[in-house]
């Protein structure tokens, strides 16, 4: 398989190049819009790369602990918003957790604003989120504490992640009820599942991962901290079809492509974009084609010099015959 490329442009950089605060970027639907739009057309003329920013519904990466109740923070500062504290002090109460209108409370409700100011301009995105975060958002709505009780009281644990499951599950139907299809792909994110043994991630976490991918036939899986036996586990047990490690610090390259072969995406990461020469970021590339991966992705953030970008956009188009991936 030829390697592709392609560059993952989010909140912090598409309002950076739109001039445009994280705060008001999430304001209201209108700014997101026009961030986005300003965004695109400076990637293009800046580096090419407007094709990587589309119109699309986003959403700060706490949607599902949202609806349990969890705040949102907006920071005063030009930050990424942040998840506020626990709400659930006890897992005993786990079934008594509230669960909030999807249309009505938490980021859906933001989500479900965005989806109609975008469909009466005449856009169709996605309302829905694909997330899947079952030991993450957990810890969200628990609390660190969520470890310990993973060892000292699974079935309360399990109580926790059915009601999270069932919320993923949910959106996603109401996401097919509105665009009037059903989805052959799905995304899971769960970065702090990489936090378990193998075993219990076996045991505790996968069945509930089962049931996120059921039926799909496309299962993306994503996770920055695990172990090439968490990944091992994860395409025997759910034949992921592809892994997102990120930077994947736990992991090799090596070990990525022994499970999956080319059926995963390498990351030239931000802080490496940051710090690294412009011949060093060249280099990085060439490696992560070199990996055997089948997919290379470049992900900016932000003050990320230009320099940086047009030698990693360079030796992309080089070393990775596959071209863009979209």
């Amino acid at each position: 398989m030829e390697a592709k490329w392609h560059v993952a442009i989010q909140n912090d950089v598409i309002t950076e190049y739109a001039g445009m605060r994280l705060k008001d970027y999430y304001g209201s639907p209108q700014n997101m819009l026009e961030a986005q739009l300003k965004a695109a057309e400076y990637a293009e003329r800046k580096f090419g790369l407007g094709r990587f920013i589309k119109v699309f519904i986003d959403s700060p990466c706490h949607v599902l602990a949202s609806m349990f109740g969890v705040e949102i923070i907006y920071p005063a500062e030009d930050e990424v918003p942040s998840n506020g504290p626990p709400v659930l002090d006890d897992l005993a109460d786990a079934d008594k957790l509230r669960v909030g209108d999807l249309q009505k409370d938490g980021l859906m409700a933001k989500r479900w604003e965005a989806y109609l100011f975008l469909k009466s301009k005449g856009y169709q995105v996605d309302v829905a989120i694909d997330d899947g975060s079952v030991v993450t958002t957990s810890a969200e709505i628990f609390g660190t504490g969520l470890f310990y009780e993973i060892a000292a009281n699974p079935e309360g644990v399990r109580r926790l992640f059915d009601r999270v499951v069932n919320v993923q599950l949910a959106i996603r139907r109401l996401g097919e009820s509105v665009s009037g299809r059903e989805s052959p792909g799905s995304w899971l994110g769960d970065d702090f599942a990489g936090l378990l043994s193998p075993k219990t991630f076996r045991e505790l976490v996968v069945p509930y991962y089962q049931k996120l991918f059921a039926g799909r036939t496309t299962r993306l899986l994503h996770s920055e901290l695990f172990r090439v036996e968490h990944l091992r586990l994860a395409k025997d047990l759910l034949d992921i079809t592809r892994f997102h490690g990120a930077a994947a610090r736990n992991m090799t390259l090596a070990e990525m492509h022994s499970v999956m072969g080319p059926d995963f995406t390498a990351q030239l990461a931000p802080d490496e974009l940051l710090k690294y020469s412009p011949a060093e970021v060249a280099e990085r590339i060439k490696v992560l084609a070199g990996s055997g991966a089948g997919e290379v992705q470049i992900f900016p953030g932000r003050s990320t010099p230009d320099r940086n970008m047009e030698a990693a956009i360079s030796a992309a188009r080089e070393v990775c015959p596959g071209g863009p991936a979209w």
